[in-house]
């Protein structure tokens, strides 16, 4: 079994009623902060958009740019100009970002989607749903 372990990825505004945080892989990749790295400009928008997000009612869609995706069970995607981030939710007040790539359609790629999935099904294993 993968080996994770959540960190906080976004600093959690007073008064916020969730969280969203990251996970670590056993070989110590952070993937979602390791894009955010190579990627400074949209970096900006994606914590510009999380403290937005934070602020208001747990997991309420927000336009097209934070949305559970349809078909799928417990992935939300946050969406920046040309990135995508994806991650699901932990219990009732965590969004747990697993991966994020950048924009080169109008859908969400399936392998980004089952790499969601997988990274979710074993971090259930490990802390529970």
């Amino acid at each position: 079994m993968l080996q994770t372990h959540p960190y906080e990825l976004v600093q959690v505004p007073p008064g916020a009623r969730w969280s969203i945080v990251g996970i670590v892989l056993e070989n110590g990749r952070r993937p979602t902060m390791d894009f955010l790295d190579r990627s400074a400009t949209d970096a900006e928008e994606f914590f510009a958009l999380s403290g937005l997000l934070l602020k208001g009612e747990p997991f309420q869609q927000y336009g097209s740019r934070f949305k559970r995706l349809r078909n799928v069970s417990n992935v939300f995607q946050i969406a920046a100009r040309r990135e995508r981030y994806l991650g699901f939710r932990w219990r009732a007040a965590h969004l747990v970002m697993t991966n994020a790539f950048p924009k080169q359609s109008n859908s969400t790629p399936p392998s980004e989607i089952g790499l969601c999935t997988r990274l979710q099904q074993q971090f259930f294993e490990q802390y529970g749903s």
